[in-house]
């Protein structure tokens, strides 16, 4: 019929307690084994529905093993231990709680019903396959439950087009809906019937299966624990034929009181029939509290590890949310312990919170500070400034200025400020942060170290800083023999020689952006700046220095400069020291290739930036054929050099952005950004080439050859999540391993 068709039914039900046969009418005949087909063409329309009923319960787990209906793993447990976590110790296949399986990135569902347990291998058969990967919960009917999704969903049938004529329904249940519901099991039929067309014709049954599409425009499969409602129909023209539909409809409808003429049975013949009528329905009322007991027995397991659940991630919960007090006490003790002033900023710049510290900086109350912005702490000058360039200095994320702050009493006082903008992880923005330093001690010791200068200029000579005085142009006007000896000149005289101190700067460009400075702010302080000594070695100084008005047309710079290259080079190393541990924390000591922890947050940044781009990248799954043997044979010292050796090739084979992993063991994983299957495959075969070229231990005096199995999955083709990847990497390796080994395997 063709994929476009949907198909409607369901598999009839055998009356298992009578042990009787499934049977089917055909024209006047009774048959077994045979499937009833009713085709309908022309211009017919319909509608359906389908209600599962089932409510997932418990965490979502996923198929991990699977081979057709019979599925062998759930996450890390097989099937059969899965069923016992949430329903405790049971033999019987626990049929009244199927499997909702969700259909790929949706919270639709549909059922599966476990009907097999193999206790020895842990394994279920269900009554339709499971894809492997599949998210699947375990599910509960409960008799409210089901009466209220059947009303629920039946709400879709409801109202109907308006030029949409039903002439008939034709329902299918399935049989544990009718077990689930017991007593009640008339009201899912008068559910039905109250949503549709009065005097609409129902037919059906209850089966072991529904089929139908899960949604419209979908193909047909199977369903388990479902209620289908299918209206047959045709669209209103408005037609005198219509109208005689319409009667034809009418006249259909059968009695509910059914024929008062027919022969009724008397005596002890009608005696019987109602005594056998009788035991009939007390053995199925048995059979029906037997089955409700069990039910009722898993259901308070099922409760009882569901509130486990809930209890542990309560726990969880209290745990985190402690950690985050600990969190912001110490974030609140270490705020207000601090000397310096501190200050939180939203986007408009104002106070969202501060410190001890800089309340008695500025005279004022914590509460009087709150929703001030940073203008209104500015002097007059510093306000224009700050407001003038507020766009480009908040461009950047760490800003470091000195300006003139405004305390309550009207005093002015000098501060430093470094301000930094916080961001999340997905660098959306938190607010700013400034830690402000009174800078009225610095600035008043300054002051008094430049006028002890002019009164004993007697110490300028003997000054252990160096010191000197220079134009804007670059002559050297003055100069202590510290300064001289700190740049390599054997005296001040010979130092003062040159003819411009422009070559005393490692690069022009510093000594631009010194003077801009120092013109802007007239005076710097601790300002780190590199200059050349007179053998051409470098030194690092920590420079204080003023802009002076000179007594010529030419102003100058007056300055005191310490010699902080031995400083500079502990700063140095110090970084250098952080970057190799920053390398050594997301590289393998043993190849020096990447190590786990750079994959899994690598591939995590990958998956994001591959599907912004629609970029397809592919990993690879890589395993050493026989290196057991390898060890075995020349220990475990040539074994690591042949890691070793082996990372090498792999290395040599690979142009970034491209990158090898050391997985573990004799494990190695490469990932290919923006290579497709194909593309991926031949990398990986240019990888096992040149392996088998390599001779390797040839330097431990051996010639040792290796070969190795490798697993695909590329993105999005196979998978598009981190888990899937690695999972259909790994698979494709191991079906290679079975199979022989030393080849190249891709999911299918």
């Amino acid at each position: 019929l063709g994929p476009d068709c949907p198909i409607f039914g369901g598999c009839a039900a055998r009356q298992e307690a009578l042990g009787r046969p499934i049977i089917q009418f055909y024209k006047n005949e009774i048959v077994q084994d045979a499937i009833p087909l009713l085709l309908f063409a022309g211009p017919v329309r319909h509608a359906f529905n389908i209600a599962h009923s089932w409510k997932p319960l418990g965490k979502p787990a996923r198929v991990t093993q699977s081979e057709g209906c019979k599925i062998r793993k759930i996450d890390d447990l097989n099937a059969v231990d899965f069923y016992h976590h949430y329903l405790g110790l049971h033999s019987a296949p626990a049929t009244a709680f199927p499997l909702a399986v969700f259909e790929k990135g949706r919270d639709v569902f549909y059922l599966r019903q476990p009907i097999l347990y193999d206790s020895q291998e842990g394994s279920i058969t269900f009554s339709e396959a499971i894809p492997e990967g599949s998210v699947v919960q375990i599910t509960e009917g409960a008799r409210g439950y089901i009466i209220k999704n059947t009303r629920k969903a039946v709400q879709s049938l409801a109202p109907l087009a308006p030029e949409f004529i039903p002439r008939f329904a034709v329902s299918f249940s399935c049989l544990l809906r009718k077990e689930a519901l017991g007593t009640t099991v008339g009201e899912e039929f008068n559910i039905l019937k109250s949503a549709l067309p009065a005097r609409t014709p129902m037919i059906g049954f209850y089966g072991f299966g529904e089929i139908c599409p899960l949604a419209p425009r979908s193909g047909s499969f199977l369903h388990n624990a479902s209620l289908l409602t299918l209206l047959i129909g045709e669209m209103s023209e408005g037609t005198a034929e219509t109208a005689a539909a319409d009667e034809c409809v009418s006249q259909v409808a059968v009695s509910e009181d059914g024929d008062k003429d027919a022969i009724q049975l008397c005596g002890v013949e009608e005696t019987k029939r109602q005594v056998e009528f009788l035991r009939k329905m007390l053995a199925r009322s048995e059979r029906y509290r037997q089955r409700l007991e069990n039910v009722k027995e898993l259901n308070a397991s099922l409760y009882r590890k569901i509130v486990q659940e809930m209890d542990a991630a309560h726990c969880e919960l209290r745990d985190k949310e402690h950690e985050l007090r600990i969190s912001e006490e110490r974030y609140r003790r270490i705020v207000e312990t601090a000397a310096e002033g501190f200050i939180l900023l939203d986007e408009n710049l104002r106070i969202k919170d501060t410190n001890e510290a800089y309340c008695k900086m500025m005279g004022y109350s914590r509460e009087e500070l709150l929703g001030k912005t940073i203008f209104e702490m500015a002097s007059a000058g510093y306000r224009e400034f700050l407001q003038a360039n507020q766009e480009a200095l908040l461009a950047q994320d760490y800003r470091k200025r000195e300006g003139i702050f405004t305390t309550k009493d009207g005093r002015r006082i000098p501060v430093l400020v470094h301000e930094n903008t916080l961001r999340d992880g997905d660098n959306a923005f938190l607010g700013h942060v400034a830690f402000i330093t009174d800078l009225s001690e610095q600035v008043a010791l300054q002051k008094e170290l430049l006028v002890s200068e002019m009164r004993y200029r007697g110490m300028y000579e003997n000054a252990v800083q160096g010191m000197f005085q220079v134009t804007l142009s670059g002559k050297l006007i003055r100069v202590n023999p510290a300064y001289a000896r700190m740049l390599g000149y054997d005296s001040p005289h010979e130092l003062q020689s040159q003819d411009s101190a422009v070559p005393l700067y490692d690069s022009p460009g510093d000594r631009e952006r010194m003077i801009d400075a120092v013109k802007q702010k007239r005076v710097l302080t601790d300002y780190e700046l590199k200059l050349r000594r007179k053998d051409g070695s470098s030194v690092w100084i920590m420079l204080n220095v003023r802009y002076l008005e000179g007594e010529g047309d030419e102003p100058i710079l007056e300055g005191i400069a310490i010699d902080n290259t031995a400083r500079k080079m502990a700063e140095d190393e110090l970084r250098r020291s952080r970057e190799m541990f920053r390398s050594l924390a997301i590289h393998d000591s043993l190849t020096g290739l990447y190590n786990t922890r750079h994959l899994y947050r690598a591939l995590e940044d990958l998956l994001v930036e591959s599907a912004v781009g629609e970029l397809p990248f592919s990993l690879v799954f890589m395993d050493m054929d026989n290196f057991k043997r390898v060890v075995d044979t020349y220990g475990h010292l040539n074994g690591s050099q042949a890691l070793k050796e082996v990372a090498a090739t792999i290395q040599e084979c690979l142009d970034e952005p491209a990158f090898g992993v050391a997985y573990g063991g004799d494990e190695f994983v490469v990932v290919l950004p923006g290579f497709d299957k194909t593309r991926a495959r031949r990398k990986v075969e240019e990888i096992r080439a040149r392996m088998k070229e390599t001779v390797y231990l040839s330097s431990q005096g051996h010639a040792v050859g290796l070969s190795a199995s490798f697993g695909i999955a590329a993105y999005p083709e196979d998978a598009q999540n981190l888990t899937g990847l690695l999972a259909l990497a790994d698979k494709a390796m191991f079906h290679v391993k079975e199979k022989g080994k030393d080849a190249i395997g891709t999911t299918t």
